[in-house]
């Protein structure tokens, strides 16, 4: 692989990105070896900085099309070619940068592990270990089978490729050794420069917790072992996340170079006019108008007696129009359809690794599989109660009230008598919907969730060029020429992955 260990790139980057924070931005603990932290801050810092800036900037985008949140009206140049999974040149390049820039970034975390134990900081090892199962995740996502045992290995310059199911294992390994690690009595983490928690341990050990119960899930899909994993896991009462606050993201500000990379993509090309709204006065530029809700999208939100009030939080009818109009797929844009507007997705929309919904509707899940034993309902109704109070709190131009978000948790059905709901689907079908409408502006974990549930029925674009559903990225073009242990043959882009049984 190439040099993974040019980790000053990233610091340069990170210092550009973030020119305009404040002085705090960037600060460490005080302790007697300042200059030792200083260096795992950086570290860990510009690889945060990095990755959320491939996630953002490209990656989120990518999976709200895959996912087929919303169509792009045909006519939106190389947005109709992301939906159509066409390998145009920018595509391409896009996806070697992502596959090369994570690498990077995990080097600069491994790093900052290794200076971290060296020095007696479990923290802020623990920190930088979890973030690194984080990033190695991404990659597995979109390429199943990558380098992991091997990966930025002193020696190694041509890392095997693992298969998914043993970086799966291994990931959680990795979570493993870094709850361990913590402890949220003592010091010696990242603080300033964390930009997920400011250095509080009990919510990296929520996150930590949280993320194995997720990675359990996904690899009980293919391994039935993994549900006793779970059960297992369980039974020792870990520290889960419990409310919004212990979602673990990394904030936006309105501040030039500390806005949302993906916000940016929006303003800076089409026509994107919110003067209606904002009462600026000021016509703004943007993908607005690419961003076209999809029937898919509108049957989920409308599935219930009480429409799902994110409807009217995400999306923005035009001109007077007093229904949500939708776009088919391959068709021409228009003045009536609805779009993605500023309301939610804006210059602090937040990056977020997991949420404490992602959490609640996975628990109701596992205890409607039998995996473990709690109340389904429960957790079906937090998980969807705490997705609408976020995108509620979010909302800059429209909000809903608290009466509205109990008028939907009370339409909900009853989990334990599916069939008596007006559509008449499975209970496990109900808990995937809100999974569904939890992922809005939230790509790849919208993407990988239908991989895995399947859920709801996607239609392949009509001119697609894989015949069906996108199911990964191609590798980046250089890698079989310079890894002798590139693998010999490859999947297609729609060949499902191991995760998704």
């Amino acid at each position: 692989m190439r040099n993974l260990l040019l980790y000053s790139t990233i610091l340069i980057t990170s210092v550009f990105i973030f020119s305009s924070c404040e002085d705090d931005f960037l600060d460490v603990n005080t302790n007697p070896n300042a200059a030792v932290v200083a260096d795992a801050n950086l570290l860990f810092t510009g690889a945060i900085v990095e990755q959320i800036n491939n996630r953002t900037q490209y990656l989120q985008q990518y999976g709200c099309y895959y996912s087929q949140h919303y169509y792009s009206g045909n006519d939106s140049g190389f947005l109709t070619d992301w939906e159509r999974y066409r390998q145009q040149a920018t595509l391409i390049s896009i996806w070697s940068n992502n596959f090369w820039n994570s690498f990077t970034n995990i080097q600069s975390l491994k790093l900052a592990e290794e200076e971290a134990l060296r020095t007696n900081f479990l923290n802020t090892a623990a920190q930088a270990k979890i973030l690194q199962a984080e990033i190695y995740l991404e990659l597995s996502l979109l390429h199943e089978s990558i380098p992991f045992a091997e990966a930025n290995t002193v020696g190694i310059t041509d890392p095997r490729f693992d298969s998914q199911e043993d970086i799966f294992n291994g990931i959680i390994d990795m979570l493993d050794s870094a709850i361990t690690l913590i402890d949220v009595n003592t010091g010696g983490q990242v603080q300033g420069g964390d930009l997920l928690y400011g250095g509080n341990m009990t919510r990296w050990l929520k996150f930590a917790n949280s993320f194995k119960f997720k990675m359990l899930m996904m690899k009980a899909n293919s391994d039935p072992s993994a549900a006793d994993e779970l059960a297992q896991f369980m039974a020792t009462n870990p520290l889960l996340f419990e409310s919004n606050v212990d979602d673990a993201k990394v904030n936006f500000s309105d501040d030039v170079g500390n806005q949302n990379p993906g916000w940016k993509l929006f303003t800076e090309f089409g026509a994107w006019n919110f003067q209606d709204e904002t009462g600026d006065g000021v016509e703004k530029d943007g993908l607005g108008f690419s961003f076209y809700l999809s029937p898919i999208s509108k049957s989920i939100l409308e599935n219930y007696n009480q429409v799902d009030p994110r409807l009217s939080l995400i999306f923005r009818r035009q001109g007077d129009n007093t229904e949500y109009i939708t776009i088919e797929l391959n068709d021409a844009s228009n003045t009536d359809v609805a779009y993605v507007d500023e309301n939610v997705y804006q210059a602090i929309y937040p990056d977020y690794f997991m949420t404490y919904s992602d959490l609640e509707l996975l628990r109701a899940e596992a205890i409607t599989k039998g995996y473990i034993s709690g109340d389904a309902q429960i957790a079906y109704e937090n998980g969807t109660r705490a997705s609408l109070e976020r995108y509620n709190e979010l909302g800059r131009i429209r909000n809903v009230g608290q009466t509205d978000i109990e008028a939907y948790i009370n339409s909900l059905p009853n989990l334990s008598s599916p069939f008596n709901t007006p559509n008449a689907n499975t209970a496990l079908e109900h808990i995937y919907l809100q999974q569904y409408a939890d992922s809005y502006l939230r790509g790849l974990h919208a993407w990988t969730n239908w991989r895995r549930t399947k859920y709801p029925d996607l239609t392949p674009h009509p001119e697609g060029t894989i015949g069906g559903i996108i199911r990964r990225w191609p590798y980046d073009t250089d890698e079989p020429a310079i890894n002798s242990n590139f693998p010999e043959s490859v999947p297609l882009l729609g060949d499902p992955m191991w995760f998704e049984n």
